[in-house]
């Protein structure tokens, strides 16, 4: 792989993976959760703040919630990423200079862009469909 092609992956990449580690300088022994949004698995009504010691069966609601706050957070990072690459697709586009390759990569930047879109929003509602199902 080119040089010029894996220093946008690897800064992207750096981005990432320094959101994680940020995140996952918060983490400790759970002992219990506070509902993003109120749900209902099953016969068990999850909302509001939830502790595990007293009623292990709610588990499975810190579980879900986890779920839930995990795919928000990659929503709004491939947003981010995805609105990036749009704009980046869009001045490839307009400083080709009529160069057919140029267009062409600036084209394909816009339109991987937008898979990215599709791809976050399926990342948004796959577990609403799954929290429907159970």
């Amino acid at each position: 792989m080119e040089l010029k092609k894996f220093i946008p992956i690897l800064l992207v990449l750096t981005f990432v993976a320094v959101g994680f580690v940020a995140a996952a300088d918060t983490f400790e022994v759970i002992k219990g959760c506070t509902m993003v949004q109120s749900i209902t698995i099953g016969d068990v009504n999850c909302s509001g703040t939830i502790d595990i010691a007293s009623q292990p069966k709610l588990g499975v609601c810190c579980l879900f919630n986890t779920i839930l706050r995990a795919t928000n957070l990659l929503f709004t990072a491939l947003i981010i990423i995805a609105t990036l690459m749009i704009a980046y697709g869009g001045f490839t586009v307009v400083t080709s200079q009529g160069s057919d390759e140029g267009f062409l990569k600036g084209k394909n930047i816009i339109t991987y862009a937008i898979y990215g879109i599709v791809i976050a929003i399926l990342a948004k509602v796959i577990p609403s469909i799954a929290l429907a199902l159970l």
